[in-house]
């Protein structure tokens, strides 16, 4: 499956390349936003500034996703959609706020685009794990010759009244007083594939594996299913471990997360390599919930198209929402 093009919205771009340059730049889009900690301290989130919209909720998230998915038709040579699968991820239903705000959000979506999107489209409420689900499926729809071309991603913001007051209640959130929590954000990011290759340089999705806890595991569970996901996933594209020149990841700064994940890179990579890169699209962006694999794959897009990719494969990881992780490796395509 191959990666046409990308499209972003985020606190430090509007479009994919602008977002890519940024978070390569290593800039921030961090600010006060208007909510206070409960020491009446003001919260440091990364709120998108681009879209001149006051909405909240349901509406918000569409204010997100509608440009970025816009940006993504612009690589489709068809003016019948119909061929076309929108294959939307979002939160968790674990998180709060009413679940029905996410079928109002695909609705929206819809409505506003003026499309009329194949009928397989779906929509996927796995937070970070959405996009994996979201590609596996866009695979079998491309493989029976249901759609022609997929648009796949997700769309998720943490600046709303609800979810500060959850990351708080459950200790995530980074205030004056925890400095390894995460800082909230918000973005829409998606991706155009299709099974014909497109003008390289550009990448395809080689591989992609979730795994989950399994209940006799008791410690270190989040990186056992990593570590799990990553090897899967590596043995999936037919490569070694060591042909993995970079990993992008989902890591949003919390210790514990940070702990897992280095277990689960000490556990895959095991042969003696003079370097790995790692990328943390977090520390421009924040945490961005099921936006972040997206946005992760879409900076490996762009990284192959401007030729700035260290090799010719890498892994984008997600492993921060739930006890389940995964792992998605891409390779760069240059003939």
């Amino acid at each position: 499956m191959n990666v046409l093009g990308a499209g972003m919205v985020t606190a430090v771009g509007s479009s994919a390349l602008a977002s890519c340059a940024a978070i390569r730049a290593k800039l921030t889009g961090f600010e006060e936003v208007p909510y206070t900690d409960i020491r009446s301290q003001p919260i440091i989130g990364a709120p998108v500034n681009f879209i001149a919209s006051e909405a909240k909720g349901p509406l918000r998230l569409a204010d997100l996703a509608v440009p970025a998915i816009a940006e993504c038709l612009e690589q489709i040579p068809a003016s019948d959609l119909s061929r076309v699968a929108l294959n939307i991820g979002m939160g968790h239903p674990s998180r709060p706020g009413p679940h029905h705000r996410y079928e109002v959000t695909a609705t929206e979506v819809h409505r506003r685009l003026g499309s009329r999107f194949s009928r397989h489209s779906r929509v996927f409420l796995e937070g970070n794990l959405s996009t994996i689900h979201a590609l596996e499926y866009s695979q079998l729809l491309l493989e029976r010759g249901q759609a022609d071309w997929c648009i796949v991603g997700g769309v998720d913001s943490l600046l709303d009244a609800r979810q500060i007051i959850w990351l708080q209640r459950i200790g995530r959130l980074k205030r004056a007083n925890k400095p390894d929590g995460l800082i909230p954000g918000e973005a829409a990011c998606f991706l155009c594939v299709a099974r014909d290759p497109h003008t390289p340089p550009s990448i395809r999705i080689s591989s992609a594996a979730i795994e989950r806890a399994s209940p006799e595991e008791e410690t270190d569970v989040r990186a056992s299913a990593l570590s799990r996901a990553m090897k899967r996933s590596i043995d999936g594209a037919g490569l070694r471990a060591n042909d993995v020149a970079c990993e992008i990841t989902d890591m949003t700064g919390e210790r514990d997360i940070g702990v897992d994940h280095a277990i689960a890179v000490t556990r895959t990579f095991l042969e003696p390599r003079d370097r790995l890169h790692f990328w943390h699209p977090a520390m421009s962006v924040g945490a961005i919930g099921a936006a972040a694999l997206p946005c992760a794959i879409g900076l490996a897009w762009a990284a192959a198209v401007r030729r700035f990719l260290p090799g010719s494969h890498a892994m984008c990881v997600a492993l921060t929402e739930s006890w389940a992780s995964g792992a998605v490796v891409v390779s760069m395509m240059t003939e």
